[in-house]
C-alpha cells in the first residue's frame, strides 16, 4: 500500500493537537464513552449537501427521523483508522434501527477515499468534503471529530478524537436517542454551526 499523502497545510496544526490527544490512548484502545460530551441545549446543524465517491449527493433530509452519527475523518489520520472497526460494529449492531453513520472525509481525492473505504470495509455512506468547508462550518479542529444527531435532526453529543463506539456505554447513549419520540414536523432549521457542548455523560466534569 502506498504511503498516504501528508495532511493539507490547513489541518496540520489541528493534526498536531490530535496526535497529542491520541498519545493518551494506549495500543489500539480508543477513548471511553466519558469523552462523549452532551449539549445542554440541542442545536441545529449546518446544512449538509455533499457527494459520495460515486457522485450521489447526500442531505440531512434524506435521513429524517434517524439518529445520525456524523464522523469527520481522513485516511492519513491514525486515530480515524483506529475507531473505524468500532463504528462498523455499532452500525452492524443497530442494523434495522433508524440509525446511520455518515463518514465525512476531509480534503482528500475521491479515488484515494474510495480505495481506503474498500480496504477497511466501511459499510455506511462515505461523503466528500473536498474543500473542508463543511468541516469548518462545524467549528471542528481535529480529526477524528464526531457528532450525534437525534431523530429531530438536532446535535446532541460530540467527541474530539477516537472513541470506542462499540462500548456498552456508547450503545446506551445511542439507544436512548433512538427511544425518543419521532418528529412530526420537518428537520430543524440550519444555523451557522453548533457551539461548545456543555456537559458529559457519566457525570464526568466539564473540561
Amino acid at each position: 500500500m502506498r504511503t498516504p499523502s501528508p495532511p493539507p497545510a490547513r489541518l496540520r496544526p489541528a493534526l498536531a493537537a490530535a496526535f497529542g490527544a491520541a498519545a493518551l490512548f494506549l495500543g489500539s484502545r480508543a477513548a471511553p464513552a466519558d469523552d462523549l460530551v452532551a449539549y445542554f441545549v440541542p442545536e441545529a446543524p449546518p446544512e449538509l449537501s455533499l457527494p459520495d465517491p460515486h457522485g450521489h449527493r447526500h442531505q440531512f433530509p434524506d435521513y429524517r427521523g434517524k439518529v445520525i452519527l456524523l464522523n469527520f475523518w481522513a485516511s492519513w489520520c491514525s486515530g480515524c483508522a483506529r475507531e473505524i472497526p468500532s463504528l462498523r460494529t455499532l452500525r452492524q449492531r443497530l442494523e434495522g434501527e433508524p440509525f446511520e453513520v455518515l463518514a465525512v472525509n476531509v480534503e482528500e481525492n475521491p479515488f484515494r477515499v474510495d480505495k481506503f473505504t474498500r480496504l477497511l470495509a466501511m459499510p455506511f455512506p462515505v461523503l466528500l468534503d473536498r474543500d473542508g468547508a463543511f468541516f469548518n462550518a462545524w467549528g471542528a479542529q481535529v480529526l477524528p471529530t464526531s457528532y450525534l444527531l437525534d431523530v429531530r435532526g438536532q446535535v446532541r453529543y460530540r467527541v474530539w478524537g477516537p472513541l470506542d463506539w462499540a462500548s456498552d456505554d456508547v450503545m446506551d447513549v445511542v439507544r436512548g436517542l433512538l427511544a425518543e419520540p419521532r418528529p412530526d414536523a420537518g428537520p430543524a432549521r440550519a444555523i451557522a454551526g453548533p457551539g461548545a457542548a456543555d456537559t458529559r455523560v457519566s457525570g464526568v466534569p466539564e473540561r
